[in-house]
């Protein structure tokens, strides 16, 4: 591209989206790797290996060295492509809104596209997801069994077809809130006009992590419940929705109890304000860094 070109014709460059998936997955997993299994573990009910009466030196390496080094490159596949998918279709969505259903008003066709891009990702993710929370909540027991032979071929279907539909309603609001936030946050900063920065990124990092927080806690109930259900079910109580509640929602002597509500919904909540500090944060920083990513090596060229 010449170097004389219209600064707005740089702004019309899309980055593709396996690009921005590959750094919001990577970048993303390495910043919240650690604090996702812990919460996977508290969530499912499983023991986090933090309390263990164990020398810390063991504890260093069993709950924090290892899981990384044996399972990093594995989640951070897993988001990647759950990402990348989510980037490349919101665009095609809302192309389908505006060439096909008609729809004028941006807002409501990018709140629409961002839905659509959130439950396609559950409806493609389910399996993978259950992969991930039984290889982040392995007993030292499960540690040396290969994680695909935790759950029988029927566990695992059932196991994905709740997580699926747990995941749909979830990532389908969790979506468009995000991306609702994020830009209201970017919107009212007036980020799109301030020149590129040590002190922007530090506030696209700021206002992706606010946003992630805000949207998690929202939704937080759908992902805590498939999570437990999913726990069950690998120790072989499976249950309907309606069973799980009315059985979870329950005090020891069978009335409905405010205190195992609260319990069940919110189970690692605390950890959630971290995860999606951190999680928040590293996609939009993520978002933003594929972006000059990819104009560096491309506008040079055109």
């Amino acid at each position: 591209m010449p170097t004389n070109c219209p600064k707005n014709d740089q702004k019309e460059i899309k980055t593709p989206g396996w690009i921005t998936g590959a750094f919001t997955g990577g970048i993303g997993t390495a910043a919240t790797f650690h604090i996702d299994m812990l919460q996977t573990r508290i969530q499912a009910g499983k023991p986090t290996g933090l309390f263990a009466p164990t020398p810390l030196s063991n504890k260093i390496f069993n709950v924090l060295l290892k899981p990384f080094m044996v399972n990093y490159h594995k989640i951070a596949a897993i988001k990647i492509f759950r990402y990348s998918i989510t980037y490349l279709v919101t665009p095609e969505y809302k192309r389908l809104l505006h060439n096909y259903v008609h729809m004028k008003d941006e807002k409501k066709s990018k709140i629409i596209a961002d839905a659509a891009a959130g439950i396609t990702d559950a409806t493609i993710s389910g399996p993978l997801s259950v992969w991930k929370q039984l290889a982040l909540t392995k007993t030292a027991e499960e540690a040396t069994v290969p994680t695909y032979k935790l759950l029988s071929l029927g566990k695992f279907a059932k196991s994905s077809v709740i997580t699926t539909l747990g995941l749909m309603p979830r990532y389908g609001l969790f979506w468009p809130t995000f991306q609702y936030f994020l830009e209201t946050g970017e919107n009212a900063l007036n980020m799109k006009e301030e020149k590129p920065s040590s002190k922007k990124k530090l506030k696209e990092f700021l206002i992706g992590s606010a946003a992630g927080i805000l949207a998690t806690t929202i939704y937080y109930p759908l992902d805590a419940i498939s999570k437990q259900r999913v726990a069950a079910i690998q120790q072989g109580h499976y249950q309907s929705l309606s069973q799980f509640l009315g059985t979870a929602f329950k005090n020891q002597r069978g009335a409905l109890s405010v205190g195992a509500i609260t319990k069940v919904c919110f189970r690692g909540l605390p950890l959630s304000v971290p995860l999606m500090f951190f999680s928040g944060g590293a996609n939009n920083f993520a978002v933003h860094a594929a972006d000059d990513f990819y104009r560096s090596i491309i506008v040079p060229r055109l």
